[in-house]
């Protein structure tokens, strides 16, 4: 039998994604705003320096700071209807990783990161009478 994890649904948030990931020990909210999501694939990286001296390193997990007006400005320039591939554009401009780091995910983890960086888009304000 595989590992697996019990999400108790009526705790969890039901079909919130955000409050799946958050049951299930994936995701941690910072007092500050910002958000840690682990890997459920860590992703290993090699490294070069300028001296050609390299080093390895695992990626288990991807911290997002607040999205701000630049950033949705930015993705939305780049999103052509696709709104996956501006997620994660989004999710690279968040973390501070670069393209190629984020092609590289899982596609359960890329899933994942898309569903926080759209976290930080709160309710739309209303315009006109309700």
């Amino acid at each position: 039998m595989t590992d697996s994890i019990l999400i108790d649904e009526d705790q969890s948030g039901g079909d919130d994604p955000l409050a799946v990931l958050m049951a299930a020990a994936l995701l941690v909210e910072h007092p500050d705003g910002q958000k840690t999501l682990r890997l459920t694939r860590p992703l290993p990286l090699r490294f070069r320096t300028k001296g050609g001296e390299e080093r390895e390193e695992v990626l288990e997990e991807l911290t997002f700071r607040r999205a701000t007006g630049a950033d949705l400005r930015e993705v939305g320039k780049l999103a052509d209807g696709n709104a996956l591939g501006a997620s994660l554009t989004l999710t690279g401009r968040l973390t501070g990783k670069p393209e190629r780091v984020i092609d590289q995910l899982d596609g359960e983890d890329a899933s994942n990161a898309a569903v926080v960086a759209n976290s930080f888009f709160g309710a739309r304000p209303r315009t006109g009478k309700s």
